[in-house]
């Protein structure tokens, strides 16, 4: 039995877990990509061995809605059984098999979206039948979760994944039609959502985002991050509460972002103009590096791939762009934000752990 059996969650907190959980698993599922997918590209013709390699790390990200649907119940405290169950049901629900000529074929990742709904639906039934399935956990978790939610699953994914795929198209269209424009909003929301419960990985894989778009919102990442780590700084926190910002651990100055609103002012500038540079240097990215901005390197290492000029010009741009830039420009909006314009002071960013 789970421990959370008979806790009774409102409506946004089911949905922030799941939320949650889903992203635990996306960031399980891309990292290994994210990070050595294009290395292991460019090293093929240096050891045939590398393609393997590169073969390893995308099945990992093949494992996605599995992952997802784990994580989820994880987040619930299901048993073993029930949290088996609701993988299961995701993995049904993310419509990643299908069936060509008799053969069952793995097509990518399937629906990131439709699978985050089925394991909620999942988790949903596997609490709601809990008190009354006890002797028979082994049958009823497979047959009622897994392949009930799975089955669920198989009739919202035409619709959830109408719906993604017009998300991504406008997205991308525009990102053609007006690049510079499109990458600031980009980068904007991106910066503005990594600041609130929202996963900006969730949404990036959900959407698609490739190419400039998700160089831009890596780079919105990046501003954000660096912008937030030297308003750390500034209200003098502890050394590792910054360091923690800057590894990937942002949304833990969220409730500072919800206690001063007008910290999203110079966000938005630094976000914005970052994000600007990405058509203009040709910052590219996929959907897995999208939502990490330099944590782990992978933003850089996933735009390099992407560049075409020599390999010291490309890491020179790289250098500029994901360190010397934000730095200095973070650094300049902050002081004018709180000397200047004074619409934010440095007692704003004091940890509130």
């Amino acid at each position: 039995m789970s421990q959370n059996s008979k806790e009774k969650y409102s409506v946004s907190q089911f949905v922030m877990k799941v939320i949650n959980g889903a992203t635990s698993g996306i960031i399980v599922a891309v990292i290994p990509n994210a990070i050595f997918g294009q290395i292991f590209t460019n090293l093929i013709p240096v050891w045939s061995g590398f393609e393997q390699l590169n073969h390893l790390v995308q099945i990992i990200q093949l494992l996605m809605p599995v992952l997802v649907g784990i994580g989820v119940a994880k987040q619930f405290e299901l048993n073993l059984i029930q949290m088996l169950s609701v993988g299961a049901a995701a993995f049904l629900g993310s419509g990643n098999v299908v069936s060509i000529e008799g053969v069952w074929n793995i097509v990518g990742i399937g629906d990131t979206v439709n699978a985050m709904l089925v394991s909620g639906i999942a988790v949903w039934i596997a609490l709601l039948i809990e008190d009354k399935v006890k002797a028979f956990a082994t049958i009823a978790y497979p047959s009622i979760v897994a392949f009930g939610a799975g089955a669920i699953g198989i009739l919202t994914l035409p619709y959830v994944s109408s719906l993604t795929r017009m998300i991504g198209n406008i997205v991308a269209s525009a990102t053609a039609l007006q690049p510079i424009l499109m990458s600031i909003v980009i980068a904007v929301i991106f910066a503005i959502l990594i600041l609130t419960p929202i996963s900006v990985v969730a949404i990036a894989i959900a959407i698609s985002l490739s190419g400039i778009g998700s160089g831009a919102a890596n780079l919105g990442l990046v501003a954000v991050v660096v912008f937030m780590a030297y308003g750390s700084h500034k209200a003098k926190n502890e050394l590792g509460i910054t360091v923690s910002i800057v590894l990937g651990g942002v949304k833990t100055m969220m409730p500072n972002f919800f206690s001063n609103l007008k910290i999203a002012i110079p966000v938005a500038i630094v976000a914005g103009i970052m994000g600007a540079l990405a058509p203009i240097l040709n910052i590219q990215g996929t959907p897995a590096s999208a939502g990490f901005g330099f944590a782990g390197l992978v933003g850089p290492l996933v735009a390099y791939g992407y560049m075409t000029n020599s390999p010291i010009i490309n890491i020179v741009i790289l250098v500029f762009v994901y360190f010397i830039i934000p730095i200095a420009l973070c650094m300049f909006v902050y002081n004018v934000s709180v000397k200047g314009l004074k619409i934010i002071k440095d007692s704003d960013f004091e940890a509130k752990l």
